[in-house]
């Protein structure tokens, strides 16, 4: 007796995080980070090869290492004050 099995090459789309254009709606519009510093220290970003880019209250946050990070975490409202 023999026993055959079918598969199929159908392939699945991997589900991604980052919404496509059509996907985002005018009220989730992310504003671009306006500099090429890091808005903890102001230090240039990539300098530290570990930048970090955040969202925050529909902004784009740039930061150049994690203890930058930690520190936005802590004073968000701050930081984003700061910006142009």
């Amino acid at each position: 007796m023999s026993v055959f099995y079918l598969s199929s090459c159908e392939t699945t789309a991997v589900e991604s995080n980052v919404p496509t254009e059509s996907a985002i709606s005018p009220a989730e519009v992310i504003t671009p980070y306006p500099l090429s510093t890091c808005l903890v220290t102001g230090e240039p970003l990539g300098s530290k090869n570990d930048d970090r880019t955040l969202f925050h209250k529909g902004r784009e946050v740039k930061v150049c290492r994690a203890a930058c990070q930690m520190s936005f975490k802590m004073k968000r409202d701050e930081y984003i004050a700061k910006l142009p």
